[in-house]
């Protein structure tokens, strides 16, 4: 039996809720998520950005929607998801 490296594994649902973007220091702390993920998903998979009511997640949600051609749609007053398939 062969055992799975980390680069085998794959997932249909990612929540990104990291710290927290309130400090402009730390504001864009969660962007690196996106780019780290798209390694790790299987074809059908959602993406949650928590915390889209402060003005960091806000950004990161700009900035993803746009280099990654992702529509994220708002579920409720602080989280978004993305979905990218039938799950």
């Amino acid at each position: 039996m062969s055992e799975k490296t980390n680069k085998d594994l794959k997932f249909s649902l990612s929540i990104v809720d990291g710290p927290g973007a309130w400090k402009p220091e730390i504001r864009l702390s969660n962007y690196p998520a996106m780019p780290y993920l798209l390694n790790f998903l299987t074809g059908n998979f959602s993406i949650c950005l928590d915390d889209i009511n402060r003005k960091g997640e806000k950004k990161i949600l700009n900035l993803w929607q746009k280099k990654y051609s992702m529509k994220f749609e708002k579920i409720n007053d602080t989280t978004t998801v993305f979905i990218n398939g039938k799950n």
